[in-house]
């Protein structure tokens, strides 16, 4: 019952009209590369998701921008789960599991990030990426911001593209 709410609160967040900004853009910037989006959500407001990929050390690093409903410290972490809606053939991918993400007070908003290390991890959390219609955090049963990834797969692509050419250049 509890992975039907949170795929039904899931489901509603992405499938609601929202506005982007830009076709997820690609940063270089000392060796790693990033992609981002700005969304502009009714129910969480502006928020925006970052993945950097730094191919040279095998990380890959999730970051979420956006405000919570309860006040959280200046810094700390959360242990949220990672969520991919339609990966592939899979309609609830939660393989994820619980991770750990480190946050940062950011103006009124705070920014959480988690890495993926290690070849296999790097691959894997890239082609979920890809895969996927929708990305989201959940604190327990509870959806606490989710992205539409609409555009993404070139964008990985790009991405990707992009850290491979940093390694080499060094």
């Amino acid at each position: 019952m509890r992975t039907v709410l949170a795929l039904g609160a899931l489901l509603t967040c992405t499938s609601a009209a929202y506005a982007q900004t830009g076709p997820w853009p690609l940063h270089a910037d000392n060796g790693a590369c990033s992609i981002r989006q700005t969304f502009s959500h009714p129910e969480f407001g502006s928020t925006t998701l970052e993945v950097s990929y730094d191919a040279a050390h095998q990380l890959v690093t999730l970051a979420t921008t956006n405000s919570v409903a309860t006040a959280l410290p200046g810094t700390g972490s959360v242990a949220w789960s990672i969520v991919f809606l339609d990966n592939g053939g899979e309609k609830y991918d939660d393989a994820w599991g619980s991770r750990q993400l480190s946050y940062k007070r950011d103006g009124e908003a705070y920014r959480f990030t988690t890495g993926f290390s290690g070849e296999r991890n790097v691959r894997q959390i890239l082609a979920d990426l890809s895969a996927s219609r929708s990305l989201g955090f959940m604190d327990k049963d509870k959806l606490v911001v989710g992205y539409d990834l609409n555009g993404v797969r070139s964008a990985v692509a790009r991405l990707s593209s992009c850290a491979q050419k940093a390694v080499v250049s060094n």
